[in-house]
């Protein structure tokens, strides 16, 4: 039942002021029910509500709160729960609401090779422009090269509002060409929601950057231009069961600007996808469709990437013309190739085609019956058909 504040408010010295602060190898536990929170910090860069580390410490920190800690940071540019440096670890227990607001304010970051861990059931959420509520680092920049995590477990809920605000982050410096990683795990049934323009549900960024979800995980967003789920310039995603909405933008996206440095996004299990897929230059997507899943929406690929569909027992309502690498329909799947537009046909393009006991469905809905010829399956190798 600790209550800690740290309130800069009217302070002359208003830097690197923490409610909670470990550094140099020190060491701090505060038991259950701890609310600790940092308040009049607004525009003052390195504020922190709880801390384990310190640029250029050589020795790493501990900081651990137990079960239902509430943590809350006010202000522009100030964190909620921070880690920095190799080794240094910050834990909460179940159960802990960690809370920020203003512009470019994050709400759990761990950096350069510190682990922070989030018990099951947390609630995250940042408010402001620019924020991020999960959000994992590596640059190189605060001692020896080291992998940096951030683990949030079953049952998160994270959310975040505001322009450009993601909500998970993992990001690597370009420069540090791998020598160490920045890795996001999230624990099954979690729940992802964004809004605002250019928003984006989970990111990763970078060689050596990597979110991986486990069962369950729900990717909401709204706004102008926001993405579900984005990988690029050589970093990877991962995801088992999932539902990510994104109707008016990409729902999945993979894109680098580096031959040598491919982005990927793999997904296995049952889906429910609604929006655009979309595999950008250098990128690898391969999305396998367990039996009921379903997908609203069109796909598309820029030059020699890769997007396969591996689909069972799944229902695929197209918006658009869409082109894979292979496609795999079997086992009761149900494709709804519909005209959308009076002037525009409906197509699937692919290197190959294997369908087996499914149904591709043509609905000409009010228009020419005419235009049934401009439905098209279109393969550049081979088209496999059986029981279908």
């Amino acid at each position: 039942n600790a209550e800690i504040t740290q309130d800069s408010a009217g302070s002359e010295y208003k830097y690197h002021r923490n409610a909670v602060f470990a550094a140099s190898g020190a060491s701090i536990t505060i038991g259950d029910d701890a609310r600790v929170s940092l308040l009049g910090s607004d525009n003052i860069l390195g504020n922190t509500a709880v801390s384990a580390g310190y640029t250029g410490d050589a020795a790493a920190s501990t900081v651990r709160l137990g079960a239902r800690a509430q943590i809350k940071s006010e202000g522009s540019q100030s964190h909620a729960v921070y880690a920095i440096v190799k080794g240094s670890e910050l834990t909460l227990g179940d159960g802990a609401k960690i809370e920020t607001s203003g512009d470019s304010s994050s709400a759990v970051v761990s950096i350069d090779g510190a682990l922070v861990s989030v018990g099951a059931g947390a609630e995250i959420q940042t408010s402001g422009g620019g924020s991020y509520g999960v959000y994992s680092y590596y640059g190189g920049t605060s001692g020896a090269a080291g992998d940096t995590l951030a683990d949030i477990r079953d049952g998160a809920k994270i959310t975040t509002a505001g322009e450009n605000a993601l909500a998970v982050l993992a990001y690597t410096k370009e420069a540090t060409n791998g020598a160490g990683r920045a890795d996001v795990i999230l624990g099954s049934n979690v729940r992802v929601e964004t809004s605002g323009a250019g928003a984006s549900g989970i990111s990763a960024y970078y060689k050596s950057a990597k979110v991986a979800a486990g069962e369950g995980l729900y990717v909401g967003v709204s706004g102008e231009k926001a993405f579900g789920v984005v990988a690029r310039y050589g970093a990877e995603i991962e995801l088992k069961g999932s539902a990510i909405l994104a109707p008016g933008y990409y729902a999945v996206y993979a894109m680098s600007d580096d031959a040598e440095a491919v982005s990927k996004v793999g997904a296995v299990g049952v889906h429910n996808v609604e929006g655009v897929i979309y595999a950008g230059a250098n990128s690898e997507i391969a999305i396998v469709y367990a039996d009921g899943s379903y997908f609203k929406g069109a796909t598309g690929i820029t030059g020699d990437s890769v997007l396969n569909f591996d689909m069972t027992g799944t229902e695929w309502i197209m918006t658009g013309s869409s082109t894979l690498s292979d496609a795999s329909i079997s086992d009761g799947s149900l494709v709804h190739m519909t005209i959308y537009a009076a002037d525009r046909f409906t197509q699937i393009s692919a290197d190959a085609f294997s369908i087996s006991d499914s149904v591709i469905k043509v609905c000409l809905e009010d228009f020419a019956a005419s235009l049934n010829d401009a439905f098209q399956l279109v393969a550049s190798d081979d088209i496999s058909v059986s029981g279908s």
